[in-house]
C-alpha cells in the first residue's frame, strides 16, 4: 500500500495517494498497535498515545506514512488535515526533520506564518536540508521575499513586530560597493500594498539613493536585534535614509540609521513612527513638514538638529533622548507646527534645547530633563525658547543651562511644578512674552530667577519658592501678579523699577517673614526687612505690637506707609 500511494503520488493523482496512504496507516494500526483501536482517532490532533514500544523499524515506517498522507493532502488543498498528519508525524518521532517539514508546509498554507517559521527553525535544528522547497512555501503562502540566508532565524525574531504580514521582504546586509541591494528587493514588493521588511543584523548601504515612498503606501521596517547586544543593523547614506511623499505612511524600530543629510523626512499628508532606534546625521534627524512623525524609545545624537517640525508639521517624542546637537534639540517652525514631548532627556545642545518661532503653534513637555542645552551665553540660547505660540511645560527639570526658559515676541509660557537649577538666569519674559509660574522651584541661580526685559507682557506667580533675584529693565506692558504662597529668597538686592518695587517687596518680606518664625528668629525690620540678629530683640511697635522696627530712625521713616494698618488693628 506505500509503494502504492509513492506511485500514485508521483503521477500527481494526489486523491488516490492520499486514500493508499490512508488504507496503508490504517492496516499498520490494527497489525501492530492494536487490533482494537479507533481509527477516527487518526482524523483528530495527537492524544496522547504513546509509540515507544514500537521497533525503530515500525516507527521509520508509520513516520513515513504520515509524512507522504500529509504531503499529499496539502497537494489537495486540504491544509488542516495535512496539519494534523504532520502532528501525528512528530507524536511518533519528535528528531525527524522531514515531519517538522511537513509541519512548517501545513502551517503556511494555513497563513500561520510564525508558526510555520517556528517549525522551519526546527527543521533546521535537527538537520533539515530541504530548504529551497521551505522558502518555497513561505512565498507562495505570503508573498516572501527571501534576500538572505539566515531569513528563517531572522523572519521568527522579528515576527511580532511585523505588521503587514501578507507581503514581508528579508534582507541580507551588503556593504560598500553593493548599494541596490536593499534598493533592487525593494522593487520587487508589490508598489499598491502594504509591505514589511525585515533588515537582518549588519550593515545596509544605501549609497546615494535613499527609500522613497509615495501615494498611499504602508512600510514596515523592522531591523533584527542582535539578542541582549541591543540593535545589530545599521542603513547608511551619503544622502536620506528614507523619504515619505504623498499619504505614505512608514514605521521603522531596531534600527541604527547614519547618514549625511536628513535622516528621514516626512512630506504633506504623511505618517512616521519611529521606535526603539538610535539615529545620527550631520543635519536634521526626523524632518516632519506638514506630516506627523511619533518617535519612541529611541536615542538621536551628534547631529545639526535633532527633530524639526515645520510648516504645520506635527511631532511626539516619548521616551526618547537627545544628545549631543550642534543647534537644537527639537526645532518648530512655520504656521501651525506642534511638537509633544515626554518622559524624554535633551542634553549638550549647544545653542538650545526646544526651539519655537516663525508662527510655531504649540509645545507639550512633560516629565523631561533638559541638561546643558544652553551653554552659548546670553542672550543666545535658552534650553526651550518660546518665540512664537505657546509652551506649557509641566513637571519639567532644568539643570546647569545658562538660561533655562525664554518667552518672548508675544508668545505664552505656562510653567507648572518644574524646577530650575544651576544656571544663570531662571525664566525670561520679554518683548511683550507673558504666561504663568505655578508651584515651580528655582534655585542656584547666579544671576537672575525671573527676568522680565523690555515690555515683558502680564507675568503671574503662583505658589513657586525662588532662591534668588528678580530683575526688571523697562517698563511692563502690564504689572506682574504674585499671590501668597510665592516664597522669594534673595541672595542680592532686586533691581526694580518703581512700579514693581511695592508689588515684589511685599512678597519678598512674606516670604522673610514665614522663615523667620520657622528658624525661630524674634523678628524682621518692617522698614528695611533686617532680620533680628542673635543676641539682639527688635523693638515692637507699640500701637498695633504686630511689627518689629531695627531702629527709631528705620520706624520714623516706615510712618507713614504703616500709619492705617497700625490705627485700624
Amino acid at each position: 500500500l506505500k509503494d502504492d500511494g509513492a506511485k500514485k503520488f508521483a503521477q500527481q493523482h494526489w486523491q488516490s495517494s492520499s486514500d493508499a496512504f490512508t488504507q496503508a496507516i490504517h492496516a499498520f494500526f490494527k497489525g501492530c498497535v492494536d487490533p482494537t483501536f479507533n481509527l477516527a482517532v487518526l482524523e483528530e490532533p495527537p492524544s496522547d498515545h504513546g509509540f515507544d514500544a514500537l521497533s525503530a523499524e515500525r516507527k521509520a515506517l508509520l513516520r513515513a506514512l504520515f509524512s507522504n498522507r500529509s504531503a499529499a493532502r496539502l497537494r489537495l488543498g486540504h491544509g488542516e488535515s495535512a496539519d494534523n498528519d504532520s502532528r501525528w508525524c512528530l507524536r511518533v518521532d519528535p528528531s525527524w526533520a522531514k515531519g517538522h517539514f511537513r509541519r512548517a508546509a501545513s502551517q503556511a498554507a494555513l497563513g500561520e506564518m510564525f508558526s510555520a517559521a517556528s517549525a522551519l527553525l526546527d527543521y533546521l535544528d535537527v538537520g533539515g536540508e530541504e530548504q529551497d522547497e521551505a522558502v518555497a512555501h513561505l512565498k507562495k503562502s505570503c508573498k516572501l521575499f527571501i534576500h538572505s540566508s539566515l531569513w528563517p532565524r531572522v523572519f521568527k525574531a522579528c515576527w511580532s513586530q511585523v505588521q503587514h504580514k501578507e507581503n514581508v521582504l528579508v534582507v541580507s546586509p551588503c556593504g560598500s560597493g553593493h548599494y541596490f541591494k536593499l534598493q533592487d528587493a525593494w522593487k520587487r514588493t508589490d508598489s499598491s500594498e502594504p509591505v514589511s521588511i525585515i533588515l537582518c543584523v549588519g550593515n545596509h548601504d544605501l549609497g546615494l539613493h535613499p527609500l522613497e515612498l509615495a501615494g498611499t503606501r504602508c512600510v514596515n521596517v523592522v531591523g533584527h536585534a542582535r539578542g541582549d547586544k541591543g540593535m545589530g543593523v545599521m542603513v547608511e547614506n551619503l544622502t536620506h535614509a528614507f523619504v515619505l511623499r504623498g499619504a505614505a505612511m512608514m514605521t521603522i524600530s531596531n534600527i541604527r540609521i547614519q547618514t549625511v543629510n536628513d535622516c528621514i523626512q516626512a512630506w504633506p499628508g504623511t505618517s512616521l513612527t519611529i521606535e526603539k532606534s538610535y539615529l545620527t546625521s550631520k543635519l536634521q534627524i526626523a524632518v516632519a513638514c506638514q506630516g506627523q512623525a511619533v518617535v519612541k524609545n529611541c536615542i538621536l545624537v551628534n547631529s545639526s538638529t535633532g527633530v524639526l517640525a515645520a510648516e504645520g508639521g506635527e511631532v511626539t517624542l516619548s521616551s526618547v533622548e537627545i544628545r549631543t546637537c550642534a543647534k537644537a534639540g527639537a526645532e518648530l517652525r512655520g504656521l501651525n507646527s506642534k511638537l509633544v514631548i515626554e518622559d524624554s532627556e535633551l542634553s549638550d545642545c549647544k545653542e538650545c534645547g526646544i526651539m519655537l518661532h516663525g508662527n510655531a503653534k504649540r509645545l507639550k513637555a512633560s516629565n523631561t530633563v533638559f541638561i546643558k542645552c544652553s551653554q552659548m551665553g546670553i542672550p543666545v540660547g535658552p534650553a526651550v525658547s518660546v518665540g512664537s505660540g505657546s509652551a506649557k511645560l509641566v513637571a519639567c527639570t532644568f539643570r546647569s543651562n545658562v538660561e533655562a526658559v525664554l518667552a518672548v515676541n508675544g508668545s505664552k509660557l505656562v510653567m507648572e511644578g518644574s524646577s530650575i537649577e544651576d544656571g544663570d538666569i531662571g525664566v525670561t519674559f520679554r518683548e511683550g512674552g507673558y504666561g504663568c509660574l505655578n508651584g515651580n522651584v528655582i534655585s542656584g541661580i547666579s544671576r537672575h530667577a525671573v527676568y522680565l526685559y523690555y515690555a515683558p507682557g502680564h507675568v503671574e506667580l503662583a505658589d513657586n519658592k525662588i532662591e534668588g533675584h528678580l530683575m526688571l529693565e523697562g517698563e511692563p506692558r502690564q504689572p506682574p501678579t504674585v499671590d501668597d504662597g510665592t516664597e522669594i529668597v534673595r541672595k542680592q538686592p532686586s533691581k526694580l523699577g518703581a512700579p514693581l518695587r511695592k508689588t515684589f517687596e511685599q512678597a519678598e518680606l512674606k516670604s522673610i517673614r514665614k522663615q523667620s518664625r520657622n528658624k525661630a528668629f524674634g523678628g524682621v525690620c518692617e522698614g528695611c526687612g533686617a532680620l533680628e540678629p542673635c543676641g539682639t530683640k527688635f523693638s515692637r511697635c507699640s500701637g498695633c505690637q504686630r511689627v518689629f522696627y531695627c531702629s527709631q530712625s528705620c520706624q520714623k521713616a516706615h510712618w507713614r506707609a504703616h500709619k492705617s494698618v497700625c490705627k485700624a488693628s
